[in-house]
């Protein structure tokens, strides 16, 4: 299986610190070791961004990362299979269009994908309004890990991710390294992103029981 991790690092932490139990005669790495191939993870910070005029360098603190760093420090240092992140440099770059929201998700009076975005929007501290495009972070890493073979996005050389104070991260190649970063051409993108609106907005099949 895979698995992705789209928030903090809090559940897949206490999950490696994990014993047997009742569910499981197996340890949390060693089940993680049995089950699953690969951690797809949206974290960290693998570029430099520019974003309304302000510059952020790679490696500087990122959302996922800062809010729990014991946590993110232990999965990243522990988890024992490879791990793809997927960087903030990556989200920031595909804006999902506000107009898929506003009109592909209508097929339903209120639509909690639709109805939250708005939500988001009208809170004062946010500081953006409606009609509101926004950086795609969690859904690159789901996009991945469910096609990771549709060349929707490249990777990085093999190598070490590590979790530094307040959230920072640092990419160190190596060649027997088990992580990798996305990497997105100009190419890439339009292809991606297109994918994400139209997988994200696809109204539900209905199935009927003879």
């Amino acid at each position: 299986m895979v698995v992705i991790q789209v928030g903090y690092s809090t559940n897949l932490a206490r999950l490696l610190e994990s014993g047997a139990d009742a569910a499981s005669a197996l340890s949390g790495p060693d089940l993680v070791r049995k089950k699953v191939r690969l951690l797809s993870v949206m974290a960290g910070n693998y570029a430099d961004t520019t974003d309304e005029g302000k510059t952020t360098p790679k490696g500087e603190s990122e959302f996922n990362l800062a809010v729990d760093v014991p946590s993110a420090q232990k999965v990243f240092s522990q988890w024992p299979t490879p791990i793809v992140a997927s960087g903030f440099e990556i989200g920031l770059s595909m804006l999902y269009p506000a107009q898929s929201i506003e009109h592909d998700y209508s097929y339903v009076a209120h639509h909690p994908i639709a109805d939250t975005y708005r939500t988001y929007a009208a809170e004062p501290q946010v500081g953006v309004r409606w009609p509101h495009d926004h950086a795609t972070f969690d859904l690159t890493s789901v996009l991945y890990a469910t096609r990771p073979d549709r060349n929707y996005f490249s990777l990085s050389k093999p190598g070490k991710i590590t979790v530094l104070a307040e959230g920072r991260s640092r990419f160190d190649e190596s060649a027997d390294g088990t992580h990798r970063y996305l990497v997105l051409s100009e190419e890439q993108k339009a292809r991606a992103l297109e994918a994400m609106v139209m997988l994200a907005s696809q109204p539900p099949v209905h199935t009927h029981s003879p």
